[in-house]
C-alpha cells in the first residue's frame, strides 16, 4: 500500500521505532527482552522457547521504543505456514 502523506502535517504525530528481536532457539532473544523491561517472561513459556510473538513499549530517555520478540525458527515456521 501507498504511504499518503497529507499536505498538513500539524496533524502527524511521532511512533516509537520498531525493534525486531529474532535469531535462532535458545539464542537469548527472549531474556535479552526480559533484562530490558524487568520481567522473566522466559520462565512462563514451554521449554523457555517463545511459543508466539510478542511486543512491548519502554520508554529511555523520554523516548518510546517498541520490541517485537520472535519465537525460534521452527516455532515460527509452523506458525507461517499454519
Amino acid at each position: 500500500l501507498p504511504t499518503v502523506i497529507p499536505e498538513d502535517r500539524s496533524s502527524l504525530k511521532p511512533k516509537p521505532p520498531i525493534v525486531c528481536i529474532m535469531g535462532h532457539v535458545n539464542h537469548g532473544k527472549t531474556s535479552l527482552l526480559d533484562a530490558l523491561r524487568k520481567t522473566n517472561v522466559v520462565e512462563s513459556e514451554a521449554g523457555g522457547i517463545t511459543q508466539g510473538l510478542g511486543g512491548f513499549l519502554v520508554k529511555s530517555n523520554g523516548a518510546e521504543l517498541c520490541f517485537l520478540d520472535t519465537p525460534g525458527h521452527s516455532v515460527f515456521h509452523a506458525m507461517r505456514s499454519g
